[in-house]
């Protein structure tokens, strides 16, 4: 079994080019998935449908959130299909296996107030001033991911045109609009850097020790300004990306922009803000309207 997850690993990598976070995440689920079919005793080409409906009522008795078994779910049936499409297996045992169902979990957002509050906070009057102005402004102006924004190099700044370029999910390309003050915080930062010949390897975000940021400083450093701005959500790097599509699509925005801005691949990842677009307007409706 080793064997074939090195070989599903690799086809992964080079030939879905998934992300190293999304391969970390299969090679999770399908470790915990072998170890349950070791301990049957069961041959992998021999596995059939009820023996992968016990695993997943072996989750579902640990306790596991519906979210964490439906992506086993998802993983198990990619390596089966795998398996299949290369004749290791003559027949796909999850053909019949559906995902649970579970209430949808909408991500927290911040109010375009919340993020001022948290902007003000932030003093620049150092290069970690600048650095974490220019950060914030950006994932709010852009909506990438936080991997994106780590990643983001120097070669892919096109300020003259308003735009950077983003590798995505998947090693895909596309242009992300760039805001006013976004942009005259990236360049504030990245004047300062050169006053001060601060070099890198062509990342543009470092860290005080000029290495590359991790997704886990990120978090810290955005949780630091939510306490000093007595913001008592649950914030991480990723609220700022929500509250981007919240907010373009409350000002009216497309929602097939919304989804290329994003990088989503399918549209229904994105239709998940027409619902919270949707709680702003009741909200609205209910502090506006006499019999609200």
């Amino acid at each position: 079994m080793e064997r074939l997850l090195e070989k599903f690993i690799l086809y992964l990598k080079f030939e879905l080019r998934f992300s190293d976070n999304t391969i970390k995440s299969y090679s999770y689920d399908l470790d915990k998935y072998f170890s349950f079919i070791k301990n049957k005793n069961i041959d992998i080409i021999f596995i059939i449908d009820n023996d992968i409906a016990d695993y997943i009522k072996f989750l579902t008795e640990n306790k596991n959130k519906a979210s964490s078994i439906n992506r086993s779910i998802s993983t198990i049936k990619k390596f089966h299909s795998y398996l299949e499409d290369n004749n290791i297996i003559s027949h796909n045992p999850t053909l019949l296996i559906e995902a649970q169902k579970h209430r949808r979990v909408y991500p927290n957002t911040l109010t375009v107030d919340e993020i001022e509050k948290i902007i003000t906070h932030i003093k620049i009057d150092s290069l970690m001033g600048f650095r974490d102005l220019s950060m914030i402004t950006i994932m709010y102006s852009c909506g990438i991911r936080v991997s994106e924004l780590i990643n983001l190099e120097f070669s892919n700044l096109f300020l003259k045109n308003d735009y950077i370029k983003i590798l995505g999910k998947g090693k895909k390309e596309r242009l992300v609009p760039i805001g006013e003050r976004a942009k005259i915080n990236l360049v504030n930062y990245m004047n300062y850097r050169k006053k001060n010949k601060i070099t890198s390897d062509g990342y543009v975000y470092l860290s005080y020790r000029n290495k590359q940021l991790t997704r886990m400083a990120i978090n810290n450093i955005i949780k630091k300004y939510c306490f000093e701005s007595e913001i008592e959500k649950k914030i991480s790097a990723h609220t700022f990306r929500h509250s981007f599509a919240t907010h373009m699509l409350e000002g009216g925005a497309d929602l097939r922009i919304v989804q290329e801005i994003l990088g989503h691949e399918n549209i229904n990842t994105t239709e998940i803000y027409t619902h919270l677009d949707n709680i702003y307007l009741k909200e609205i409706h209910k502090q506006c309207h006499p019999r609200g």
